[in-house]
């Protein structure tokens, strides 16, 4: 069986999609448990963040819109391709939200430990524009979607990667 990021690689420069909706669905389904799973862990057990209650209820917000993807197929199929499509919109809006989260905290004073998981941000910026571009309006042209998602996502990447470096020199 061919790995995700080998297929969602090979699938950046294919007009024809690797992934299946039941394949993006159960994806989803799986991200949205981790997603809640950690808002919880984090909520419950470390310093309060600086989104507070507001940014905690987006995240188990995110999460069960993401845990739809295990619903929807069997209750309205004809709803999945919409869903898919918002989750696209939202999983690239996380990524966006974790990479601005790793820059603040790498421009600010760095008062404790950071961990920090390289491609996590190109990964999620090229899944979610290709899920937007294989179900949502983008599908006549796929490609170019996919590719605009992973040079965003490269970029986004370097850039926090350089903050990080820096925030670590200064330690």
């Amino acid at each position: 069986m061919p790995s995700f990021t080998s297929d969602l690689m090979a699938q950046l420069f294919s007009d024809r999609a690797r992934f299946g909706a039941e394949r993006y669905s159960a994806y989803n389904g799986f991200l949205g448990l981790v997603l809640l799973g950690g808002a919880f862990a984090l909520r419950t057990s470390g310093p309060p963040d600086r989104l507070g209650a507001p940014g905690f209820a987006l995240v188990v917000a995110s999460a069960l819109a993401l845990l739809a993807a295990y619903a929807v197929p069997a209750l309205r199929p004809r709803l999945v391709p919409v869903l898919l499509a918002a989750h696209g919109l939202l999983i690239v809006a996380l990524t966006v939200a974790f990479a601005l989260a790793c820059a603040l905290w790498a421009l600010a004073t760095p008062a404790g430990g950071f961990r920090y998981l390289p491609g996590l941000i190109v990964v999620g910026m090229t899944y979610g524009a290709a899920l937007w571009a294989d179900f949502g309006p983008a599908r006549a042209r796929p490609r170019p979607w996919r590719l605009a998602g992973f040079v965003a996502g490269a970029a986004l990447e370097v850039v926090v990667a350089v903050l990080v470096v820096r925030a670590l020199a200064r330690v």
